[in-house]
């Protein structure tokens, strides 16, 4: 993650953490459907990030992350106003 999109793993993990975190379940992205998105906001890193995971039985995989735009922010924001997406 860092070498793609300077992403920290520990960044990734306290957004996957964010009791906050809005979750794509299955990521409307994903073409196989086994994909989530998360929006968490990652204390370390001062910012949200766009967590992309792969389900492996009865885990989560991260296959890549990086810092929210403005749009994701926005969805994040108004998510934790309204409640979840």
């Amino acid at each position: 993650m860092w070498d793609r999109h300077g992403i920290r793993l520990e960044w990734a993990r306290d957004a996957w953490d964010d009791p906050n975190a809005l979750v794509r379940d299955p990521d409307p992205s994903s073409r196989s459907g086994r994909s989530v998105r998360v929006l968490g906001y990652s204390r370390g890193a001062r910012a949200v990030i766009v967590i992309i995971a792969v389900r492996r039985d009865d885990a989560f995989i991260a296959a890549t992350a990086w810092l929210a735009n403005g749009s994701h922010i926005r969805r994040y924001e108004e998510g934790n106003r309204h409640g979840p997406e």
